[in-house]
């Protein structure tokens, strides 16, 4: 809340339909929030996301009405919080408690799964719950402190027959053992319309030709932050003049990718290093089909690329 709250006192005080008051000293406070009319809030608040509207609309009743205004998005997200040492049969009887399916028929479309990891899912979960059609966002990432090393394959296919409208899916640090191609095939299968991938801290030493996501056919928004990549081919091949290979080659579909802080396992010398700045300007002037990007490239780099794609977003930070 501290955050929303700055960035609704920040609009307020710019806002050009705020009377603006004459200080008297300057130690005078600030006109409250609450004495704007219903217009002034809506348009503020239909600068907010989502979770920021949520959190806005726990302040008081008025704000809890105006979040519920058609102007503004209306989706809602559902946290399932599941204590350390819960078993499936509880997690089975919320689902039928709650009426899962009928809450995610509405609005309440995203889905948030906290400690999923520490429970064990067998395979006949997927045969005594009806799919959730409602839910097409899905987030089950966890801290990047997080030190268990719970595995994602014996979930994949439960989590994709669960949701399989998901259109985004988060499994930001959540750690695995084998192949991520393998664990993403499962959602590829089942959820079609899957097009945002965040998983943010995946150490699963990820392709830089980016094969791991060749199953997911809709996927146009990639996100990899603090991720590490790797090649039996060697990178002097992704930064040299060779097109054949450039850095997410075989996902021909991806318009926004941000892979700031990432870097490179050299398997030959044994050892990792940032992505260097020829092979991301490589995927650049290449790549068919990014249009906004935020990486580690130079400034100096990014206004080169910038006459050379002036379309392109280039983010920094």
């Amino acid at each position: 809340m501290g955050t929303v709250s700055a960035s609704l006192k920040s609009v307020v005080m710019t806002h050009p339909h705020v009377n603006k008051r004459p200080r008297t000293n300057k130690n005078q406070s600030t006109a409250s929030l609450m004495e704007l009319n219903d217009d002034c809030l809506l348009e503020i608040m239909s600068s907010l996301s989502i979770d920021d509207l949520s959190s806005v609309a726990l302040c008081n009743r008025r704000l809890c009405r105006l979040r519920n205004h058609v102007s503004l998005d209306q989706t809602r997200e559902g946290i399932v919080l599941i204590q350390e040492g819960s078993s499936i049969n509880s997690l089975l009887d919320t689902i039928s408690l709650h009426d899962w399916n009928s809450i995610f028929s509405r609005n309440r479309t995203k889905l948030k799964i906290v400690g999923l990891w520490g429970m064990q899912l067998p395979p006949h979960v997927a045969s005594v719950i009806d799919p959730l059609d409602g839910v097409t966002s899905l987030k089950v990432s966890i801290k990047s402190s997080h030190n268990q090393q719970e595995s994602l394959f014996r979930d994949a296919d439960i989590l994709s027959h669960l949701f399989p409208n998901l259109r985004e899916l988060d499994l930001s640090y959540v750690p695995i053992t084998g192949c991520p191609r393998v664990v993403l095939r499962a959602f590829g299968q089942r959820c079609p319309e899957l097009a945002r991938l965040i998983w943010n801290g995946n150490e699963r030493h990820i392709k830089l030709s980016g094969m791991e996501y060749q199953d997911l056919s809709h996927l146009s928004e990639l996100f990899l932050d603090e991720s590490t990549f790797s090649s039996a081919i060697m990178r002097e091949v992704y930064a040299g003049s060779n097109f054949d290979y450039y850095m997410f080659w075989n996902c021909p579909g991806i318009k926004r990718l941000s892979i700031k802080d990432c870097r490179l396992y050299d398997t030959l010398a044994d050892t990792t290093s940032s992505l260097s700045q020829d092979i991301l300007i490589k995927m650049v002037r290449n790549h068919p089909s990014i249009e906004w990007i935020r990486s580690d490239l130079s400034m100096e780099n990014i206004a080169m690329l910038q006459e050379e794609r002036p379309g392109m977003t280039f983010v920094s930070k």
